[in-house]
């Protein structure tokens, strides 16, 4: 009793300690769409993938030397953000102590399951940070690039900035007809989603580093083609519909070509996963 109970302590004054960037992380999901929607895929990928690979989850609450090391390199880091005051350490920190409690929950047999979940949460961190330097960067690709899509299929397509209310907007006109390229259409939503699918899996895989590299530059190709496919399909529908039921028509599309993006990503990665997982492990059943 005494073996679980003392780590568990430990644990909770660790998420105490923890609990403003825990709190600002949470926040910074529910406030944007985009995040909680990349989140839900990060859990939803993790979820396929233990039942893709037949993973065995076993609770063994053991405060293993690596659970104890993993903890203690994430308190070394806490101490050198907080004297270098370079914050971006404090979300490597919490991923070590995410890491450090699902080694005690979980176990070291669980080891490579825990390296790629981790992987993948240190990057929806660092996907919530930088969310709002991304976002016109983003929004200008995604607009000329569908702008050039638009202009092949024969639309007469012109993009620039308009002085708005609350401050400069990206219009995309198409044959005269306005379409406003606001945040939502930046594709960071499926850029984020599609990554973090893509490294849940290649982290788990045993294949080479190139292999993973290139998987996951798919996954940036993949989230930004979907993302122009889904505004060149409502610029070329809205004309054909009414105007109360454009929304509907928008959310429409951009589920279908998100979730057939992550689709096309999901059954790219896995069924390869599970060949190659199955040739070098030797039982696909085992996460080892």
């Amino acid at each position: 009793m005494l073996e679980k109970s003392v780590p568990l302590l430990i644990f909770a004054v660790t998420g105490i300690v923890f609990f403003p960037v825990i709190n600002w992380l949470l926040q910074q999901t529910v406030v944007h769409e985009q995040l909680l929607h990349a989140f839900l895929v990060f859990l939803l990928s993790g979820a396929l993938l233990i039942y893709e690979r037949r993973i065995s989850i076993n609770f063994v609450y053991r405060f293993s030397d690596t659970s104890q090391n993993t903890l203690i390199l994430a308190y070394a880091l806490l101490v050198l953000a907080i004297f270098t005051k370079f914050n971006l350490i404090v979300l490597a920190s919490l991923c070590l102590v995410a890491g450090s409690f699902l080694l005690f929950i979980f176990g070291k047999e669980q080891q490579r399951l825990i390296v790629s979940g981790i992987g993948a949460f240190a990057l929806f961190a660092a996907i919530a940070v930088f969310l709002p330097v991304l976002d016109w960067p983003l929004r200008t690709l995604a607009g000329k690039w569908a702008a050039f899509g638009l202009s092949l299929v024969g639309q007469n397509v012109e993009l620039g900035l308009v002085k708005g209310q609350s401050g400069p907007m990206l219009m995309l006109m198409s044959n005269g007809r306005p379409f406003h390229v606001a945040a939502e259409c930046n594709g960071f939503g499926m850029l984020g989603s599609s990554l973090l699918m893509a490294l849940i899996i290649v982290l788990y895989r045993k294949i080479a580093l190139f292999d993973k590299i290139g998987w996951m530059l798919m996954a940036v190709i993949i989230g930004l083609f979907f993302n122009i496919v889904r505004i060149i399909l409502i610029v070329l529908i809205a004309p054909a519909i009414e105007h109360s039921s454009y929304m509907l028509m928008h959310e429409i599309v951009g589920l279908c070509t998100t979730y057939g993006g992550l689709a096309a990503l999901y059954f790219l990665l896995m069924p390869r996963a599970s060949v190659a997982d199955s040739i070098i492990g030797g039982n696909s059943g085992k996460a080892n």
